[in-house]
């Protein structure tokens, strides 16, 4: 038995390996790709177009106005004061709320369950 799950565990390793290696290269590809979208908006800018077609393709720039909030507890007060709370998205900070769980507070609104996870250790030159 032990030997099927050194076998499946290698196998697992080696799997997440070729991942992280592709994330790597995903991320810079997609470094690279930022870096291009940025200068050619420049040059279209420059050239005072919106569209670009060529032969393999076509660009055109898309302009829309997004928000970026500079004091969250003011929007949040905003939000909750108007009925305007489709404005805010609001995440569980895992570590707060773990912290608090072992103080003894007790909130009968967030429900607890444990998640399971597998934690990788990897030998080099294996």
């Amino acid at each position: 038995m032990a030997a099927k799950i050194g076998i499946t565990v290698t196998k697992f390793l080696k799997l997440k390996a070729t991942i992280s290696k592709r994330d790597k290269e995903t991320d810079e590809l997609k470094s690279q790709a930022v870096e291009l979208e940025l200068k050619i908006i420049k040059l279209l800018e420059l050239e005072k177009l919106v569209r670009f077609d060529s032969r393999t393709g076509s660009v055109k720039i898309n302009k829309s106005f997004v928000g970026n909030c500079d004091d969250k507890r003011k929007l949040l007060k905003y939000a909750i004061s108007k009925k305007q709370m489709q404005l805010v998205t609001i995440n569980l900070s895992q570590p707060a709320y773990r912290e608090m769980v072992e103080d003894g507070v007790k909130l009968p609104f967030i429900k607890k369950f444990n998640k399971k996870k597998l934690n990788i250790g990897r030998k080099k030159n294996v």
